[in-house]
């Protein structure tokens, strides 16, 4: 199961999404431009590893999907 990271209150029926940017463009930032990745792969367990949680959902498990699988 996907976890997404929402905002939660009033602003946009709790359903924003600043938490799951600013992710991106903090510690997610930081690991992407870290090194030249040899694949998806081993971003993709980077980025599991900086998360830390089974269910991936401290840096939300959807936040790691916009990357672009193509080559």
């Amino acid at each position: 199961m996907q976890v997404q990271l929402r905002d939660g209150g009033v602003r946009w029926s709790g359903r924003g999404v600043n938490q799951a940017v600013a992710a991106v463009t903090g510690e997610m930032a930081g690991l992407l431009g870290s090194q030249a990745w040899g694949s998806l792969a081993q971003l993709y367990a980077a980025l599991c590893e900086l998360d830390g949680t089974a269910n991936r959902g401290r840096l939300a498990a959807s936040s790691g999907c916009p990357f672009p699988t193509s080559t």
